[in-house]
C-alpha cells in the first residue's frame, strides 16, 4: 500500500469510526488525565530483515477514548535507525489504534514515516502489559513490520 492510500485509509476510518466510539462511550469514566509511560521491547522486520527493536513511549490520556503522546524507537542490526514521532492514540475499551506521523533517522538518511498500528492492554493496577503491532511505511521505500511488547506505568 502506497503512502497516499494509508493516509486516506486513516481519515476515512478517522471520519467513519469516531463519532461512533465517541458517542458509544459516553459517560464511562476514563483515565482522563493521566501520563503514561512505556517501554517498548520487539522486533521490526521488512522484507529483508529482522533487527531487535526497543523504544519509550509517551501518553497523556486527554479524554477516555483520545490520547497525545510521542514515540522514540530504536533498530539494532542492519536495520540500524531511530523513529521520532508525535502520536494519536484512540482507545476503544482496551484496543488502542496509534497514528504517528514522524521521522526516521539511519546512518545515511533522513525519511518521512507513518506509523499506524493497534495495541492490546492487560492492566495490572498503575501497571500494563501492551503487546502491540506497527505498520511504517516510508514516502519510497520498502515498508516494515514492527511489533513487541510495551510495559507501561501510570504516572
Amino acid at each position: 500500500m502506497k503512502y497516499k492510500q494509508i493516509i486516506f485509509v486513516t481519515a476515512f476510518l478517522s471520519f467513519v469510526l469516531f463519532p461512533g466510539i465517541i458517542w458509544g462511550q459516553e459517560g464511562e469514566e476514563g483515565p482522563e488525565g493521566i501520563s503514561e509511560i512505556s517501554l517498548f521491547l520487539g522486533a521490526s522486520s521488512n522484507s529483508n530483515e529482522t533487527a531487535f527493536t526497543i523504544g519509550v513511549d509517551y501518553q497523556y490520556r486527554i479524554s477516555n477514548v483520545f490520547g497525545v503522546g510521542a514515540i522514540l524507537d530504536h533498530a539494532t542490526g542492519d536495520l540500524k535507525s531511530t523513529l521520532v514521532a508525535p502520536a494519536l492514540f484512540l482507545h476503544v475499551k482496551n484496543l488502542s489504534f496509534t497514528v504517528a506521523p514522524g521521522a526516521e533517522f539511519s546512518e545515511d538518511e533522513t525519511t518521512m514515516v507513518l506509523r499506524v498500528g493497534a495495541e492490546y492492554e492487560f492492566e495490572l493496577s498503575r501497571f500494563a502489559i501492551i503487546p502491540g503491532v506497527f505498520y511504517d511505511t516510508e514516502r519510497n521505500e520498502e515498508a516494515t513490520w514492527v511489533y513487541g511488547v510495551a510495559f507501561s506505568i501510570e504516572l
